[in-house]
């Protein structure tokens, strides 16, 4: 089954997009995320990609609220930002959250990453965030020296049946609709063993269609291309 999830991120309360990832170059599209939440349930969807940024910047989530109200709705939600240590993630999925994306703790604290791993099974999605195929952490402010195969495999080799699997994103394409880094993804994809989300850059039904032709691509992230109108909601229900 292809998964295809709308995105919801939240700044200062707001649901809005970021330009590449930069906090700076924000558009809020939304006052409330949970209308937008409504919105997509009203369509048809109920599985929901939410970010928090604050948190993602902060290094804690900072709006467990809204995130409440949504799951209130009786939506399935994969939840990411600011979850640095293990009890921020246990408590987020005491919440109700389905799936929990996680990136910056996989590179600075490995030891809480191992426990959420062995605690929560197939409950932690790993963030492998790139800027040239190398990791950033951090909200995506920090560039690593980890090659996103390299990374991925490090998990992959000793949690294969812990880790549920990969959230892919090219952060020069997010944001950008201007189509994902078809190349990047496929590479990342071809290595690893594990279901792989694509995110970034998506501006038409065709490149999810192109999407889930890639070996191991088991879903999308897309918002953007839904909030400027270039993707109808009743066209992508279709390709669920």
């Amino acid at each position: 089954m292809f998964e295809i999830l709308p995105a919801i991120d939240i700044k200062d309360g707001k649901c809005v997009r970021l330009y590449q990832g930069k906090k700076e170059l924000s558009k809020v599209y939304y006052e409330n995320p949970v209308d937008v939440a409504k919105m997509f349930k009203d369509k048809g969807f109920n599985f929901l990609h939410v970010v928090d940024l604050d948190g993602a910047f902060e290094g804690k989530p900072k709006n467990y609220k809204i995130l409440e109200k949504i799951l209130n709705l009786d939506m399935k939600v994969e939840f990411g930002g600011g979850l640095r240590n293990f009890e921020i993630v246990k408590n987020t999925l005491n919440l109700g959250v389905e799936r929990v994306v996680i990136g910056t703790m996989a590179v600075k604290n490995k030891k809480e990453f191992e426990k959420c791993l062995l605690e929560f099974p197939k409950k932690v999605v790993l963030a492998v965030d790139t800027k040239d195929f190398k990791v950033t952490t951090s909200g995506w402010e920090n560039i690593e020296s980890l090659d996103a195969v390299n990374f991925a495999k490090i998990w992959e080799k000793d949690y294969v049946n812990y880790l549920w699997g990969y959230l892919f994103t090219d952060i020069s394409k997010d944001g950008t609709l201007k189509g994902p880094n078809f190349e990047s993804i496929k590479k990342f994809s071809s290595q690893v063993n594990l279901p792989v989300i694509a995110s970034g850059g998506v501006s038409c039904i065709e490149d999810i269609k192109k999407l889930k032709t890639i070996k191991n691509v088991k879903g999308v992230v897309l918002g953007k291309a839904i909030y400027e109108g270039k993707i109808n909601l009743e066209n992508l229900k279709k390709l669920m």
